[in-house]
């Protein structure tokens, strides 16, 4: 996957708009960490992520392990 350029100097909607061209096309399951309601950029996320019908994970316990996929 590759990496958000994280270069100083960038509008925060150059960075969230990175991250979902990033993310939404390669990602299968989105994990949010506790507090991600706190995050604007979050919460863009995992509205995006819900209408995309991604698997979504709040809770790390609801994770599957790597030998259970």
């Amino acid at each position: 996957m590759k990496l958000v350029d994280q270069a100083e100097g960038r509008a925060y909607n150059e960075y969230l708009l990175d991250a979902l061209r990033v993310m939404m096309p390669e990602a299968e399951a989105v994990y949010f960490m506790d507090n991600w309601i706190d995050s604007k950029g979050a919460r863009i996320e995992f509205a995006i992520a819900n209408e995309l019908d991604m698997t979504i994970y709040t809770s790390f316990d609801e994770v599957p392990k790597a030998e259970e996929v």
